[in-house]
């Protein structure tokens, strides 16, 4: 259901791990350059004490792991 909606949607999660699943997410894909792009910017956001949550479904598509495994038309059943 998530895969379904729009890439505008905005994405609130109730926790501040971003950093940390982004390192994560670099483990996975070391080549890929929008998660060192966006943990280079939550780095920065952490530093002044500011909050990085809350983004689009465009974005969390690029660098989350957690949304890049439903690609190419699975849905999240398939996982479970």
């Amino acid at each position: 259901m998530l895969m379904s909606l729009p890439n505008e949607t905005l994405l609130f999660c109730g926790h501040e791990y971003t950093v940390k699943n982004l390192e994560f997410a670099k483990m996975l894909e070391p080549d890929n350059e929008a998660i060192q792009h966006k943990l280079e910017v939550c780095k920065q956001i952490i530093l002044k004490t500011e909050f990085t949550v809350g983004g689009h479904l465009s974005d969390e598509r690029l660098f989350n792991p957690f949304i890049r495994c439903f690609g190419a038309g699975r849905e999240a059943k398939e996982y479970y």
